[in-house]
């Protein structure tokens, strides 16, 4: 039998696992809300997404990893986006969908949409009667649920131009009628909370995100409280504003899918630049659905439609920031801001050619003085044995190359032709041409050395 490969675990599977646990919160509020029909549609969700992934393991071979939970993460999710009453059948098909989706393209990790946006999606467009109608707040029973009075949302109000009659402790509690888990912004924020610290979840998304909804809902408000007609200016009838963001931030499950859906790590942009694109337009696209379409709960149609550019809008952005880098550095350095960039660079520009000209200079000057010394010795030589040497020796002729070689380095440096007449012997008789003549008349005393003589002995 052929081993096995060791499968290792998904980098995500710490996202799901954290997201299942903050739904056990919600779970227990709508516990208390609606009986235990709830909990019953999760945990049949989650043995059903159990199932699904675990027969359609095979296609992935050794590289499946059992402990990842993706999929169960999106079958309980999709039963908190539900209503209460939901059908079983329906559930049962949006888990379904999620789990093919993500096995189709090559499960965890692989997928381009988001598996739980697709599910809600599909059920939403084929039973709306099912998906966006909720029944009162009290125990429903867990079998049987056709006979109930249903109503519709606080998001189907605001998009009918009205404007819900809730207080502020009601949605904060969700003590209204709408999905299972959507509406109890304490707990939603208590969760967001959590994955935040344990660095699951993307600030710069869900406040980018946020922040779009509440752009739209305050410059182009689609409810009023009868005195704000329905194109104001935006710094007009405040209070009015307000009211109307609070509820469609608070309702349609817009919380919601900041937190657990537009977060989901597959499908999420790569870079912080990306994310806050990606965050931004997906908010304007959610609002823009839930004004003009045909469905409340317009984020995970928006979600599907984001998923498609999720990668281009990655190196669209990079490309972008690129090339504005690129720009940056070509662009010159205005007047006013030169003096301040030049000082630093000139001293090093001034200090490296100082170095070159003063290197040349050293051996010009040491160098003629090393070469003048040698011929002072030479000269010293040849001057020395001068009066010691006999007569016919003419030795006058051989002293007159001297001045020839000091002609060469005169042009070099007019030290060394200072320094000869000092080490020169001085001369006690004439040196005129009858002595040259007549060597013997060098010994004949001029008038100088009479003088000289009569003054020593005076």
């Amino acid at each position: 039998m052929p081993e096995l490969k060791p499968v290792t675990l998904s980098p995500n599977a710490g996202f799901y696992r954290d997201v299942l646990f903050c739904t056990i919160p919600l779970l227990v509020m709508s516990y208390v809300l609606y009986g235990p029909r709830p909990v019953i549609l999760a945990a049949v969700s989650y043995l059903m997404a159990y199932v699904c992934d675990r027969l359609l393991a095979p296609l992935h071979g050794p590289d499946y990893d059992s402990g990842e939970l993706s999929s169960e993460c999106f079958a309980v999710l999709l039963t908190l986006l539900m209503p209460p009453n939901i059908s079983a059948y329906v559930l049962a098909i949006a888990v379904l969908t999620a789990v093919v989706v993500k096995e189709i393209f090559g499960g965890a990790g692989n997928y381009p949409f988001n598996p739980a946006a697709v599910g809600y999606s599909l059920v939403a467009v084929a039973w709306p009667q099912e998906v966006f109608r909720y029944p009162a707040l009290g125990k429903i029973p867990i079998t049987g649920t056709g006979s109930l009075t249903l109503y519709e949302s606080a998001s189907a109000t605001l998009r009918n131009g009205g404007l819900p009659n809730l207080s502020n402790v009601q949605l904060l509690v969700g003590n209204y009628s709408g999905p299972l888990g959507a509406g109890f912004t304490l707990i939603l924020i208590g969760c967001g909370a959590f994955l935040l610290l344990r660095k699951r979840i993307r600030l710069t998304t869900i406040l980018s995100f946020l922040f779009a909804c509440l752009l739209v809902v305050w410059i182009l408000p689609r409810a009023g409280t009868g005195d704000m007609p329905l194109f104001s200016l935006p710094w007009t009838y405040l209070p009015q504003r307000l009211t109307v963001a609070k509820y469609e931030l608070l309702t349609g499950a817009t919380l919601f899918a900041a937190l657990f859906l537009i977060c989901e790590p597959v499908t999420h942009p790569r870079s912080r630049s990306s994310q806050i694109v990606y965050g931004f337009f997906l908010g304007i696209l959610t609002m823009m659905i839930r004004y003009f379409g045909a469905y409340e709960i317009g984020a995970c149609f928006a979600i599907l439609i984001l998923n498609a550019l999720s990668d281009r809008l990655d190196l669209t952005v990079e490309k972008i920031l690129a090339f504005l880098a690129r720009r940056k550095a070509k662009t010159p350095v205005p007047a006013h801001a030169a003096p301040a960039a030049v000082p630093p660079a000139a001293p090093a520009v001034q200090a490296k050619p100082a170095p070159a000209k003063a290197q040349p200079a050293a051996p010009a000057r040491t160098k003629p003085a090393a070469q003048a010394a040698p011929a002072q010795k030479a000269a010293a030589v040849r001057q020395a044995p001068a009066p010691r040497a006999a007569a016919p020796q003419q030795t006058a002729p051989k002293a007159a190359p001297q001045p020839a070689a000091a002609p060469k380095a005169a042009p070099q440096q007019p030290a060394a032709r200072q320094s000869a007449p000092k080490r020169a012997p001085k001369k006690r008789f004439a040196d005129d041409g009858l002595t040259l003549m007549i060597p013997s008349l060098k010994n004949i005393p001029t008038a100088q050395d009479r003088k000289e003589d009569s003054d020593g002995n005076a």
